[in-house]
């Protein structure tokens, strides 16, 4: 059945996919008190998955990805409130933390896990 041989080939694809190691994908604060929904402290929140990252009223869409030996090169069209660029980022990630690197300087992130935001939320 070419059907079935399709979907399985295509499932395959995804699993297999740059998705997969893209270590990047997640929801990142610049502090750890930002990842509980008790106490944000004034921090936000940095959202980033395959197609771009938030942060505020700070957007950016990846227009381009290449893997490489310390993680991910990406060129990035960003805009907030005030202004839009293009920037050239280049995201590691170590454990949990994430290094987000671009001409307008260096950010460090720690990774907020799915667990600890849920239950504190409740």
């Amino acid at each position: 059945m070419p059907v079935a041989d399709n979907e399985g080939t295509r499932e395959k694809k995804l699993l297999t996919d740059d998705a997969v190691n893209m270590s990047f994908v997640g929801i990142w604060a610049a502090d750890a008190r930002a990842c509980s929904a008790l106490d944000r402290s004034g921090f936000l929140l940095t959202v980033i998955d395959t197609d771009g990252a938030r942060a505020g009223e700070t957007l950016c869409a990846f227009e381009s990805k290449r893997q490489t030996k310390l993680g991910w090169d990406v060129v990035a069209r960003c805009s907030s409130s005030h202004e839009r660029w293009t920037a050239n980022v280049s995201l590691s990630v170590k454990d949990n933390r994430l290094s987000w690197k671009s001409q307008r300087g260096t950010e460090t992130y720690l990774r907020c896990q799915r667990e600890e935001m849920m239950a504190q939320a409740q």
